[in-house]
């Protein structure tokens, strides 16, 4: 029992940090809702955005300033935000699995908060808000942003894109900028898997399964596609599997033919022409130990 004490603390640290490896591009189609050039239809609240280049890119310059003694952004008319009323004409966002948002940020403290930004869209009348979190963000870089639409409601009837500061400790008179190039719907073409990784990255070597999630998109309402799942020890494929995935995220459990021993492998798989692969490693039980 010790170590299986000993082994748990390592499954759950690990199994966040893993990450999958794509080894192609997947054919995707977009459509540019917002780009540099649009200061129409925006509205800056305790901000300003304006319209200028980075880099000779048009971009909206989302610009904040904290308020000296603050430890957060100012609340007097709720935190920093600008927000986009969409327009009619493009309201009706069905059939679209993701928006992308590509921006530069800067910070006159050097760095960011972890999860420094929020973006709110909002859809139908009432309007029902649908929440998104923009990660940790690299200080100067274009950074290309991807959320998931499949959860949103009524899709149809889009009326705003809100882009606000989340709370989070920064020094007084700090001034946060946030260059917005563009703003996109994204859909694939086909049956496309964009995210493969373990449960757990480090398991039992008698264990006779798996627990794994994967992500697909570009199906149909309803429609399934294979995902042909790998376990790779150096180029032996020692366990196979092929599984029906749906559109979205879904968990799954790849079985094992057998005990294996242990050691580091490779978990793959492949749908619509796209691989991802992550990591796992296998250690002897306390059962195999005993037997050995």
């Amino acid at each position: 029992m010790g170590a299986i004490r000993r082994l748990l603390p390592a499954v759950l640290a690990l199994s966040a940090v893993f990450l999958p490896h794509p080894s192609a591009a997947a054919p995707v189609e977009s459509r540019v809702l917002i780009d540099g050039r649009q200061l129409s239809g925006w509205e800056a609240v305790e901000s300003t955005l304006t319209q200028t280049s980075v880099e000779d890119e048009p971009v909206l310059l989302f610009r904040a300033e904290i308020d000296p003694g603050s430890t957060s952004p100012s609340r007097r008319g709720g935190r920093p935000h600008i927000q986009w009323s969409v327009p009619s004409d493009q309201r009706d966002w069905r059939g679209w699995e993701q928006i992308r948002l590509r921006l530069l940020a800067r910070s006159s403290a050097g760095s960011f908060p972890s999860r420094p930004l929020g973006i709110t869209i909002r859809t139908g009348d009432p309007p029902v808000s649908s929440d998104r979190t923009v990660p940790a963000l690299q200080m100067g870089e274009w950074q290309d942003l991807t959320f998931d639409l499949l959860d949103l409601s009524n899709p149809g009837a889009v009326g705003s894109v809100t882009l606000s500061l989340s709370r989070g400790r920064y020094p007084d008179k700090t001034t946060l900028e946030f260059a917005i190039a563009r703003l996109e719907l994204l859909r694939y073409s086909q049956p496309t898997l964009l995210a493969l990784q373990p449960l757990v990255a480090v398991a039992f070597a008698d264990a006779r399964s798996l627990p794994m999630q994967v992500k697909v998109l570009g199906l149909p309402a309803g429609a399934t596609t294979p995902v042909e799942l790998r376990l790779m020890r150096g180029a032996e494929a020692v366990a196979t599997w092929r599984a029906q995935a749906q559109e979205g995220e879904m968990q799954l459990t790849f079985p094992f033919p057998r005990a294996l021993s242990p050691g580091d492998y490779t978990v793959s798989g492949t749908a619509g022409g796209n691989t991802l692969s992550a990591p796992v490693k296998l250690v002897a039980s306390p059962w195999q130990e005993v037997k050995q």
